[in-house]
């Protein structure tokens, strides 16, 4: 759950200060162990004297940091994905152009404690409820001395600075800490890692109630584009291709939402992109086989176009031969600039499910010799891309045959996170006050520990972005499934993150989206698709009780199958494919599945004509029409 990588970072003479005043008066915010997060956490005490006001002073070093816009290069075929064809940084001293400044400046602050080191507060952050996050907005008018103030406000009435959003009361914070700041002004990227935007070094401090504290945070670094691989090296990887093809569809998309708006035309992708990797022989003009049946690859995070790449290195192995799917293998890219697309019809993110199939798989069939049918076409996912994987299926039938997913964001929102969408008025807490689990972790063979509750969560994206762009689960989700605000220019989020009271007119557009609710109102054609042709493996110790959801669905299913079969339907399958793995969470969820899909993926192509029986002899493999494989001819040249 903890991400320990450092951040992807560049010293650089871009620079500024930041002073911060944690001053008199704060109640103690000791450290809990895993007993006390069992339940419902404890909530601070508000100390008996009066908190006075603190103030966060940041003075922007203007010489330094300030200069012309950095130039952009245009995006090549290889460009490396996910820099988007961007320079981020065309060397440590580059400057920044003064219209740039606009965006928020985010503190971090983790407690210096053993669990957490070697993690860089900015680094995520962890999703635990010990995560302090604190925000203002920033333009560079409203700072022409080159100094912010972010106040606090205190007990006795003084009025906080505007638009101060944090995840803890910080007049409150005590003991020592460690502490990092990030000034976020890219909008191109969900998230405070975008390419462009400076950091502090990690800073320990120790803050007390009783006396005037002053902390400085010199932010010296530049954040790099992430690139799930280091440049130059796409180049080098054999049996791999980049894709980027332009959508119609989603430029139109863009062009009617976001005409005269520079602002949403920043958060709009246009582009569909993928790596393709293509299997054993597929080069070889001698190979028995010419075309292939194509798996398409649906992430739920950043890296997991790394995949692709690992992929791409053991597919010629006899072991990979023997036991994985021959296919193309297509790793769709998920980012945009609010997070995972889920690759569904939205309103922030346009067309992607139509541009996908109308569109993308179209190009693909075209340069490429793939299958061109649906029974030879399989999507797979995790997470949100699970979901993703589930929606493909019901929503295109006629484009894909079967579809894999693990894990999958919720499928029945009658158990979403635990709760009811549909009856519960509130998702922070219950009918007792009891708070809202959002993200576990396995204490012991019976227990969970609580990380985040969903009031925390909440708290959390918005601290880092108010406006939906954090990056994180339910950010996304409302990116992937809520109406779009266009006078806020921002998803709807589903609860008042004060209060956790539903919005109807969400919650109605993410049943719209509920799996369960679609198959309950269009039992004969949805039922036989879920039955059918979607495999779903999820953890019954699921990090955010995601199998409580798949449960539900399965429930509703199984019952159909069975009313069906008892009238006399014989045709459909006993029970849906729908598997709770004991004792497994996310991460382990994961691993299983991608073990277990391999052989059903194999299995489905196999009896669908599109696989050769798989086998391994000495260095070779045996082939549809037996005997040993040839070895694969050298790679021609990038035309296919």
């Amino acid at each position: 759950m903890q991400r320990k990588n450092p951040l992807n970072l560049m010293a650089g003479g871009a620079c500024a200060a930041l002073v911060a005043a944690c001053a008199w008066g704060a109640a103690t915010a000791p450290a809990q162990n895993a007993s006390d997060r069992a339940e419902t956490p404890p909530k601070a005490e508000i100390p008996a004297f009066v908190a006075v006001q603190d103030r966060y002073l940041v003075r922007i070093a203007v010489e330094a940091a300030l200069g012309s816009e950095p130039e952009s290069t245009p995006a090549a075929d290889d460009t490396p994905p996910g820099t988007g064809g961007a320079t981020p940084a065309a060397a440590p001293d580059a400057p920044i152009a003064r219209e740039s400044l606009r965006g928020r400046l985010i503190v971090f602050l983790l407690p210096d404690e053993p669990r957490f080191a070697g993690i860089e507060p900015a680094a995520g952050p962890p999703l635990d409820h010990r995560a302090v996050v604190a925000s203002i907005p920033i333009a560079a008018e409203s700072a022409p001395g080159g100094e912010l103030a972010l106040v606090t406000g205190s007990s006795r009435g003084e009025a906080a600075t505007a638009g101060l959003v944090s995840t803890h009361r910080l007049a409150e914070l005590s003991g020592r800490w460690r502490a990092q700041a990030v000034l976020d002004i890219d909008r191109r990227t969900a998230g405070h890692l975008g390419a462009g935007n400076l950091a502090s070094e990690v800073v320990t401090v120790d803050l007390a109630p009783d006396r005037f504290d002053e902390i400085r945070l010199d932010l010296t670094r530049q954040v790099r584009a992430r690139a799930p691989v280091e440049p130059g090296s796409l180049a080098d990887a054999r049996g791999l291709a980049l894709v980027r093809h332009p959508s119609a569809l989603l430029r139109a998309h863009g062009r009617a939402t976001a005409t005269g708006d520079a602002a949403r035309a920043d958060t709009l992708a246009e582009d569909i992109e993928a790596l393709v990797v293509f299997p054993y022989g597929y080069d070889d003009l001698a190979f028995p086989r010419r075309r292939w049946p194509t798996i398409y690859v649906i992430g739920d995070r950043p890296d997991a176009w790394e995949d692709a790449f690992e992929l791409a290195r053991i597919v010629p192995t006899p072991e990979a031969r023997a036991t994985m799917p021959q296919a193309v293998w297509v790793y769709l890219r998920t980012e945009t600039p609010w997070g995972h697309a889920g690759f569904t019809d939205s309103e922030t993110h346009g067309p992607r499910l139509r541009a996908l199939v109308e569109e993308f798989i179209p190009h693909l069939e075209q340069r490429f010799r793939l299958i061109p049918s649906a029974d030879a076409r399989v999507v797979v996912g995790h997470g949100h891309g699970g979901w993703s994987a589930v929606d493909l299926a019901i929503e295109a039938p006629a484009t894909f045959g079967a579809a894999f997913a693990s894990a999958p964001s919720y499928l029945d929102l009658a158990a979403l996170a635990g709760r009811d969408l549909y009856t519960d008025a509130n998702l922070f807490t219950d009918g007792l006050g009891n708070e809202t689990a959002a993200v576990r972790a396995i204490l012991g063979p019976d227990d969970d520990l609580v990380r985040l509750t969903m009031r925390e969560e909440f708290a959390l994206e918005a601290a880092l972005d108010p406006s939906g762009r954090s990056g994180l689960f339910w950010h996304e989700l409302a990116s992937m499934w809520s109406p779009f605000d266009l006078a806020r220019r921002t998803p709807r989020a589903l609860v008042d993150r004060e209060t956790g009271e539903v919005d109807l007119v969400v919650a109605e557009s993410w049943a719209a989206r509920d799996v369960a609710r679609r198959f309950l109102r269009e039992p004969a054609r949805v039922g036989p698709i879920i039955a059918e042709r979607v495999r779903i493996v999820c953890g019954t110790r699921d990090d955010r009780a995601r199998h409580l959801a798949a449960a539900g669905l399965a429930a509703r299913v199984d019952a159909w199958l069975a009313a069906e079969r008892r009238a006399g339907r014989q045709d459909l399958p006993m029970r849906s494919a729908i598997d709770l793995v004991e004792g497994l969470d996310d991460v382990s969820t994961r691993v299983h599945a991608r073990l277990r899909f391999n052989r059903e993926i194999a299995d489905y192509l196999r009896t669908r004509g599109h696989a050769e029986t798989p086998g391994v002899s000495g260095d070779g493999a045996a082939g549809a029409g037996g005997g040993r494989r040839p070895e694969p001819a050298p790679r021609p040249a990038p035309a296919r």
